[in-house]
């Protein structure tokens, strides 16, 4: 909106009565101004003061209203009468909007080069900047306006100058002018970009041509080490690529990370100007600080027409990158089968290794490419190389849960007892993972089911370790022993009681198991679902007939645990089911004390309630009441003195002190 003064005589008193309110009202009395929107009304000449007033100027220059920047949206518009109008009348030429554009930088935005004239001959800054840095010239470069005696060269907070910002969208006209202006065609932005470079990014033809024309380092590297080849390759622009090789610019030359242009041309599919850079003798074996050549990337990307076009050149297809992968291993990794298929036909080593001893099969079997683990397979691969840790293709199968590679590896002989470092089988890891159909396969097949590794944990214990109820019935229906132990004494009981699965649990029992089997530290499986809080398997245990008051190779009992632990409603359970309250572990700690020993106050509340021993003391001397003061915790100190707690002497000196 522009404001508008009406064409009448005025009333100076009348206008400084009003208040704000009236004065910017959307429509105000006829002898006040009004806000017209891109009204057609004139402006008043200079000549014509009848119309204006000290105050109204003041209204125009007034801070932090919508009149301040009567002046911009009149240069936005190219108003040149009414630009003039309030210059005339004292408007600010060098005012600024949100942006940090002033009413000279919005006229050269637009172009109109009678109002930048205006503006310039008014003595406007032609060099202040915006927010980002931007001046009047760079605004103009949509436009052939040049500021008279603007700098050329100077930069935004980017680092780009006019001629950067010509380039960018493609006016050729504006870099014409600013190149025969004598500006620096070479200047980088921050990240080292000179325009040539930027014209190559966006594929602006007769820029990069005019540049070169007049100069412009063709070789140049911007911070990241790409050259305009480089980022033309990237992009994609044939007509540059070609343009600049005829130019004479640097073919191989690599960035900071060792690409060349032709593998970044590989890396983004553009087959023209791969063909282009090889018949112009690009290194085709070159490779970048991770050992890949182009090659490798094509693999990687699955441009089979590029692949073609490199083998066909005399690329070496088994040159691995720093980490021993081969085209090939790329190519299974990705799943790139017709790549694959090519690369095998060209004499390609199917049996090869990386550093981490894997090979193109168990790649494949990874990932699950069963196109491509047919193809090694009847290619004649090795079915069981292990990598390694010992892992082969089945295991890898087995663990990312790929049945039909499975079972072809399986039909096609592969080992099914074979085990990897840790001593697991192919089953072992089904167990793990979870996959029932491809434990079923495993247990058709006739595999060992009761394994251990080297740890001594079965096929059974892991699944019960992990929770999988189903392969757990599967495998107690095949004959899996239920008591048997790992190197730590656990049984498959024990371990679904540590992790709280119930209906594991429940079947075990109902199978038979030993109920109290304790661990090598003497823990058996009620200790471990106390230790753990877990109530359901705590009172299915009870209920099954599990020991209370058994105690572990430290003299605690389930209780005890519970009381250290804090789980409220297993020691309210042990306690209803009769156990040793009072009964003290090899230190002589009983469950009060470890209950005051960690601040578990309700349930040293309920130890109390129901007759527990307040003044025993452990191998130290130390008393429920002791463990308290020294630990500060003053609730529980209460309660043991309020429910008539008696200490000798000495204890009460050391209850005093720790308290004080």
């Amino acid at each position: 909106m522009y404001v508008i003064y009406k064409r009448i005589s005025v009333d100076q008193r009348d206008l400084k009565h009003n208040n704000d309110k009236n004065i910017t009202s959307e429509k105000s009395h006829a002898h006040n101004l009004t806000i017209v929107s891109q009204s057609n009304e004139a402006f008043p000449t200079p000549n014509d003061n009848s119309s204006f007033s000290e105050y109204d100027i003041n209204v125009i220059r007034k801070p932090n209203n919508i009149e301040q920047f009567s002046l911009i949206r009149a240069c936005t518009k190219g108003e040149l009468s009414i630009v003039n109008g309030l210059i005339e009348r004292g408007a600010d030429i060098h005012i600024t909007d949100e942006y940090g554009l002033t009413p000279i930088s919005w006229a050269c935005n637009i172009g109109n080069i009678d109002v930048v004239n205006l503006l310039i001959d008014k003595g406007c800054d032609i060099h202040k900047p915006d927010n980002d840095g931007r001046t009047p010239l760079m605004e103009a470069c949509p436009n052939p306006v040049l500021l008279r005696g603007a700098d050329i060269n100077t930069t935004n907070k980017y680092g780009d100058t006019a001629l950067s910002l010509a380039w960018n969208n493609g006016y050729i006209d504006i870099v014409n002018l600013l190149i025969d202006k004598g500006c620096d065609i070479d200047k980088p932005d921050n990240d080292g970009r000179t325009p040539l470079m930027k014209a190559c990014v966006e594929g602006h033809l007769p820029i990069v041509a005019r540049l070169i024309e007049r100069g412009a380092d063709i070789n140049i590297t911007d911070n990241y080490g790409n050259t305009p080849l480089s980022l033309a390759c990237d992009n994609g622009y044939i007509d540059i690529v070609n343009l600049l090789i005829d130019k004479g610019c640097d073919i191989d030359k690599p960035d900071n990370a060792g690409r060349t242009p032709l593998m970044k041309a590989c890396g983004q599919g553009h087959l023209p100007i791969v063909a282009r850079l090889i018949e112009r003798g690009a290194d085709i074996n070159i490779t970048n600080k991770d050992g890949d050549t182009s090659l490798s990337l094509s693999c990687i990307n699955g441009n089979i027409d590029i692949v073609n076009l490199l083998i066909d050149n005399g690329c070496d297809i088994n040159k691995p990158n720093n980490n021993g992968m081969t085209p090939l291993m790329n190519a299974c990794f990705e799943g790139h089968l017709p790549i694959v298929a090519r690369l095998i036909e060209r004499g390609a080593d199917i049996n090869t290794t990386d550093k981490y001893g894997n090979t193109p099969l168990s790649l494949s079997c990874n990932n699950g490419y069963i196109d491509i683990v047919n193809l090694l397979i009847d290619k004649g691969c090795d079915i069981d190389k292990p990598d390694n840790d010992g892992m082969t293709p089945l295991m890898n199968a087995c663990n990312q849960g790929h049945l039909p590679i499975v079972a072809r590896l399986i039909e096609k002989g592969a080992d099914i007892n074979i085990t990897d470092k840790d001593g697991d089988t192919p089953l072992s890891l089904s167990c793990i993972y979870g996959n029932i159909d491809i434990v079923n396969l495993l247990i058709d097949k006739g595999c060992d089911i009761n394994k251990p590794n080297n740890d001594g944990m079965t096929p059974l214990m892991k699944a019960c370790h992990q929770g999988h109820l189903p392969i757990v019935v599967r495998l107690i229906e095949k004959g899996a022993d239920i008591n048997t132990t790992d190197k730590n004494g656990d049984t498959p009981l024990s371990l679904s009681c540590k992790y709280g699965y119930i209906d594991i649990l429940n079947l075990l029992i109902d199978k038979g198991c030993d109920i109290d089997k304790p661990d090598n530290d003497g823990m058996t499986p009620l200790m471990k679902a106390c230790l753990n809080g877990h109530l359901p398997i705590v009172a299915r245990l009870i209920e099954k007939g599990a020991d209370i008051n058994i105690t572990n190779k430290d003299g605690d009992t389930s209780l005890s645990l519970a009381c250290y632990h804090g789980y409220i409603d297993i020691v309210n359970l042990l306690i209803d089911k009769g156990c040793d309250i009072n009964k003290p572990n090899n230190d002589g700690m009983t469950p009060l004390m470890n209950a005051c020993h960690q601040g578990r106050l309700p349930i040293v509340a309920r130890l109390i309630d129901r007759g527990a021993n307040m003044n025993t003391s452990n191998k130290d001397g130390n008393t429920p009441l002791s463990w308290s003061c020294i630990f500060g915790n003053i609730d529980i100190a209460n309660l043991l003195i309020d429910s008539d707690y008696h200490q000798v002497w000495k204890h009460a000196i050391v209850m005093v002190m720790y308290l004080w």
